[in-house]
């Protein structure tokens, strides 16, 4: 939870302090003003930013520009219109918090010589306390990169004091961010000029993907948010078993190239059939890897394994597969020759795809940059309503058939975006095949090598007489050996390899059954009653707060696509009255508090309404709203700021019981001389 304790503003001048001072308590506290210009806004906008939460105020705008010029350049000292006006020296902003266990004070500058804005400054206690010996101060940053996340940074030490575990959720871009806090106090804090344009309209834009269904469901607290998260965990596993299972491939792939071994009916992509894993064979020269093994040690057993000399018998052998041997080496040449011509063929094709790839690119990017400008309504160079190419400039309209239509920018983005995915899996398999031609020529090569020095042996030992040493047997049977063991040494890796395959199909099994355990279904039986009653809660305020832009109360839902409100299926703003509007805010910002605390949810009972009595809302609604709000009683704290001018809003002040809320009446100026 958070509770505002105090509030402290300091306005440094030549002539002394000025400022505001002034204690909250539990339940409703009102701070009224005699007119729009007292100052009301400025002290909870003040608030706001000692927070961290000034986005609230301007959206993006962050710092103390974003505060009262009270603050940051001159203050009117008195009540008179014409009155004095000092230049501000320095000011800072206190704000005591409590978070039902701890109380701590966060200290923020509007206007330093050197101190910037970003600096937050923590003391360990309450604001009459600071200065004690034994309080501990901490200095912070926030609004900065990993103010949020980093040890330093205050909204991550907020986060933490007011045990708020924020959840991580999809960015605009596809990528993983956390809720910030600015976003979930959006839904808390209704800032006088944007907040009442519609539900959670005054929270922030930080890119993250659908951020008002994502707050609505941290504050209530639904489970949506686990599955979410665990969807992604699973996500994140598959993604990297898939890419662990391709990386496995590879490492066997090029494990067999080194001994020209082919790999066959192997799983391209995880499977959960163990028999696909056995089923992956090699094989070499059109044999099983075994069977070639075994006839070369047979090969190996029928060569002489005493001291190899030369006969009449050998000599005629060694004719022969020197006949042999140079048949093999013209084959082997001729098949290098026409794999080397069909890489020739195959590398033109490959970077005529690239270079068409690239062309792509650039069209794709000029239609694109062509509809941005237009749809920013520019209207020079934009070609395509006179039949011209934005890419080119060229007239596009010839055609065999007259009443030819051309294409538009969108059709033309659409039509490049597929040619680009088409040629991009094209260069890819493209690629593929390079890699392999590649391997077959480097294995031909090494062939050819061996096989010529073969040839040059038996012509040597065809130049000895009979009885001298048979170089070309003694090098075949040591050749013959080695291979041998090179193979089965590749075969024992290989079977580690495929290890690794048993582990990630495990581990594949047990994702897609925990993937399948989710299921598709979104809402689960739990959250879609924990959303049936936020909107009976919504329905039941609205009638409370006089709703008058429709009496089919039974008709509003909580939709279960957006999670906010919706009657008979459309948004509740459609046919709204601008005062009913203001009703819907009351409405769905107490029932998300009031549901939370009976879901166990994560809001932590805080709401700040910045002029709830807009468009002419009637004075009988008016002390409705404070009447509700008064009964949340020590539940909850909330803080209203209104212009108490006009004898409606000071008659429902006054008929309300004096003691069950904390009036902070500022009269005509809210910074006054400290003591």
């Amino acid at each position: 939870m958070l509770k505002v304790q105090r509030l402290r503003i300091i306005i440094h001048t030549e002539k002394g302090q000025y400022g505001f001072d002034h204690v909250f308590k539990s339940g409703l506290n009102i701070i009224a003003s005699n007119n729009n210009t007292s100052g009301k806004s400025a002290i909870i906008n003040s608030l706001y930013y000692v927070l961290g939460f000034e986005q609230l105020i301007e959206g993006t705008g962050t710092g103390s520009k974003t505060l009262s010029q009270a603050l940051t350049k001159q203050i009117r000292i008195d009540d008179d219109v014409n009155g004095e006006e000092l230049p501000v020296i320095e000011s800072e902003i206190l704000a005591e918090l409590s978070n039902g266990k701890r109380v701590i004070t966060v200290k923020r500058f509007a206007k330093h010589a050197y101190k910037k804005d970003n600096l937050v400054i923590v003391y360990d206690s309450s604001i009459d306390e600071m200065f004690l010996d034994t309080t501990s101060v901490e200095e912070m940053y926030v609004l900065m990169p990993g103010a949020a996340s980093n040890e330093q940074g205050f909204h991550k030490f907020l986060e933490e004091f007011l045990e708020m575990d924020l959840p991580i959720v999809t960015s605009t871009n596809g990528t993983e961010s956390k809720l910030y806090l600015q976003a979930v106090f959006g839904a808390l804090f209704i800032e006088q000029k944007h907040g009442w344009g519609g539900f959670l309209n005054g929270v922030p834009y930080l890119a993250i993907a659908e951020v008002k269904k994502r707050i609505v469901e941290y504050i209530i607290g639904l489970s949506t948010l686990e599955n979410e998260k665990l969807r992604r965990k699973l996500k994140k596993e598959a993604d990297s078993i898939s890419n662990e299972w391709k990386n496995n491939i590879t490492v066997l792939e090029q494990l067999a190239k080194l001994d020209g071994i082919n790999v066959e009916k192997l799983p391209i992509s995880p499977t959960l059939s163990v028999s696909e894993i056995d089923a992956i064979s090699w094989s070499k020269e059109n044999l099983t890897l075994q069977n070639y093994i075994e006839k070369q040690k047979e090969l190996s057993s029928s060569l002489i394994s005493d001291e190899p000399v030369l006969n009449a018998e050998n000599r005629e052998k060694i004719e022969i597969e020197l006949r042999k041997v140079q048949a093999d080496i013209a084959d082997k040449q001729i098949e290098l020759e026409r794999i080397r011509s069909i890489q020739k063929t195959a590398k033109i094709r490959y970077y005529k795809s690239k270079s068409s790839l690239e062309i792509i690119q650039t069209d794709l990017l000029n239609n694109k940059e062509a509809k941005r400008l237009r749809e920013l309504g520019a209207e020079q160079g934009i070609k395509d309503f006179d039949h011209l190419c934005p890419t080119c400039g060229q007239k596009i309209n010839d055609s065999l058939l007259n009443d030819q239509t051309v294409m538009s920018i969108d059709e033309n983005i659409n039509h490049l975006q597929n040619q680009e995915a088409l040629f991009k899996y094209s260069i890819q398999a493209q690629h593929k095949a390079l890699l392999n031609i590649d391997n077959n020529i480097d294995i031909l090569g090494k062939q050819i090598l061996n096989l010529k020095k073969l040839e040059s042996i038996l012509y040597g030992d065809l130049a000895k007489v009979k009885g001298d040493y048979s170089y070309s047997m003694a090098y075949k049977k040591v050749r013959i050996d080695s291979e041998i063991d090179r193979l089965e040494h590749a075969v024992k890796n290989l079977e580690g390899v495929i290890t690794n395959f048993y582990v990630l199909a495990d581990r594949w099994k047990e994702c897609m059954a925990k993937k399948a355990k989710i299921g598709n279904k979104i809402i689960s039986e739990k959250d879609s009653i924990v959303l049936k009653n936020l909107g009976k809660k919504f329905a039941e305020l609205l009638r409370y707060f006089g709703f008058r832009s429709s009496q089919h109360f039974d008709e509003i839902k909580i939709s279960e696509d957006s999670f906010l409100p919706t009657i008979n299926g459309f948004d509740m703003r459609y046919d709204s009255s601008a005062s009913d509007e203001l009703r819907n805010i009351w409405s769905f910002s107490l029932a998300l508090m009031e549901i939370s605390m009976a879901n166990n949810g994560n809001h932590p009972r805080i709401i700040i309404f910045d002029e709830p009595k807009q468009q002419s809302v009637v004075d009988q609604s008016f002390k409705a709203l404070c009447n509700k709000l008064i009964d949340q009683g020590d539940n909850a704290q909330i803080i209203i700021g209104v212009t108490a001018f006009d004898d409606g809003v000071k008659r429902v002040i006054n008929e309300l019981d004096r003691e069950s809320f904390e009036l902070i009446n500022i009269g005509n100026r809210a910074f006054k001389e400290l003591d």
